[in-house]
């Protein structure tokens, strides 16, 4: 079996610019899911060891306690200013054969997705259709 694969290199002014793309704010209902995660998460940490410091009984002095108390409160504080700040950075686009996201303040990133590389799942109607 004769396989015809090719993938002939381009040049940098055969690239597409994604400077003159508009992009779309996301909606700031996406922003309350992502709160909602971050707020799991901060639980899941301050229970995790608040569980390790009752079972695992270290024998740490005052000063080491308040600085992993006071380190997990800065962490889980810059997690929602991150989340908080680099919401207004957090676009997309739809063209015609792919999707175009961005994300970061800090760095931003680009993520572009063919529509064929997205899985589309068939939903079930009531009479047992596709929709």
């Amino acid at each position: 079996m004769e396989q015809n694969f090719q993938n002939p290199q381009i040049l940098d002014l055969e690239i597409p610019d994604f400077d003159d793309l508009k992009l779309v704010a996301v909606s700031p209902k996406y922003l309350k899911i992502i709160l909602f995660n971050l707020g799991l998460f901060s639980i899941f940490v301050i229970v995790a060891v608040a569980v390790a410091f009752y079972f695992f009984y270290f024998n740490l002095s005052l000063f080491q306690v308040w600085a992993i108390v006071i380190g997990i409160f800065l962490m889980i504080v810059f997690l929602f200013l991150n989340a908080l700040i680099g919401f207004k950075f957090r676009k997309y686009a739809v063209r015609e054969k792919d999707l175009v996201y961005q994300y970061g303040w800090l760095k931003r990133s680009i993520i572009i997705v063919p529509f064929n590389r997205i899985p589309i799942s068939k939903e079930k109607t009531e009479d047992g259709g596709e929709a």
